[in-house]
């Protein structure tokens, strides 16, 4: 039964939405709209006048819907409904069925409407950009883009890099690229299962190229309204080229990841993301692997940032025709991203 009434508000607002939604503002506004959803701190809302606005989500005392929601709970729960009249500032009261549940809104971590619009679910970025040593006489240029589709159960997106180095007639050219897809699911408001595809080239550590699919599962250790924090656990199987006249392998190997975002949208926004995953094989004895990316973004007009990457990959088996067992650098690049 509970099932078949999710899919009968699906049904009712899968279409156009009218904006009746209500949000009063901690100093006493009140604003209606439609609330398309509200992540990492901040509420997206389409209205009829001032088109669509974010609101940071501490600045909201009440919200009001009829329409049907997923909310996550800083804690892990998921509870699904509309949010009707609460009887204090600064919480939150969602009713299914019968049964009626109140919380602090502080402890809301994400809010998803459950109808399809595409669009309104779609991140995006892409990013250039180049450093230059006349000392040592090494060019080194750097493209990105990403996309990414967010629905109230299922994540789904790719990325990808190509980052190409110059050190002139002494050193030659090395490449380093890479492709990702991934596919998504919220398991609870703490737990999500995660498949991967990737394809991987790096002619410092002797990779032509890398293909490999994983499975992992991750787990929020803290999510809070501007930061997260997350680590998970899974395997991966590839096939590798070595950039050697040698012939491909084949590799299994564990995944143990750890991943830190803070995000700040007063203007101007900042965004500071730190991930690590170590990879110890099953199939070569003695093999680690390690992939470290620390990230700083600075907004310095509307959607245009300014980007700090370090980076650093660790292989102490490398295949044959490696130069050697790091690669490090540090990315300067301007990003658009749409949010």
């Amino acid at each position: 039964m509970g099932l078949c009434l999710m899919m009968a508000g699906w049904a009712a607002t899968a279409g156009a939405v009218p904006k009746t939604d209500v949000l009063t503002l901690s100093n006493g506004d009140v604003l209606t709209c439609e609330i398309k959803e509200m992540s990492r701190g901040q509420l997206q809302a389409s209205t009829d006048d001032l088109g669509t606005v974010s609101i940071k989500w501490d600045k909201i005392s009440r919200v009001v819907s009829h329409y049907w929601f997923l909310i996550s709970i800083k804690e892990g729960k998921l509870i699904y409904g509309q949010m009707s009249e609460s009887n204090k500032d600064g919480f939150l009261t969602v009713n299914f069925q019968e049964k009626t549940t109140t919380v602090p809104m502080s402890d809301v971590v994400e809010i998803q409407p459950v109808r399809y619009e595409f669009w309104d679910r779609v991140t995006m970025s892409a990013s250039f950009g180049f450093n230059y040593s006349q000392g040592s006489d090494v060019l080194q240029t750097n493209a990105a883009a990403s996309m990414k589709y967010q629905g109230p159960i299922y994540t789904w997106g790719f990325s990808g890099y190509l980052m190409i180095t110059d050190q002139g007639e002494s050193g030659g050219v090395t490449r380093r690229d890479q492709i990702d897809l991934t596919l998504g699911r919220e398991i609870s408001g703490r737990f999500n299962g995660n498949t991967t595809a990737e394809a991987y080239r790096n002619d410092e550590l002797g990779i032509r190229m890398r293909v490999s699919g994983g499975l992992n599962v991750g787990y929020y250790l803290l999510r809070k309204s501007h930061l997260e924090l997350e680590t998970s656990l899974g395997a991966n199987v590839n096939r590798e080229w070595a950039t050697a006249d040698s012939d491909p392998t084949n590799n299994a190997e564990g995944d143990i990841g750890l991943a830190y975002s803070m995000y700040y949208y007063d203007s101007p926004k900042t965004n500071l993301t730190l991930s690590a995953d170590y990879y110890p094989s099953f199939t070569i004895s003695g093999r680690h692997r390690f992939e470290g990316n620390i990230v700083g973004k600075q907004e310095i007009i509307k959607n245009l940032y300014l980007a700090l990457n370090y980076y650093e990959s660790r292989d102490n088996k490398p295949p044959a025709g490696a130069n050697a067992t790091s690669d490090r650098g540090v990315v300067i690049s301007i990003e658009w991203s749409k949010n």
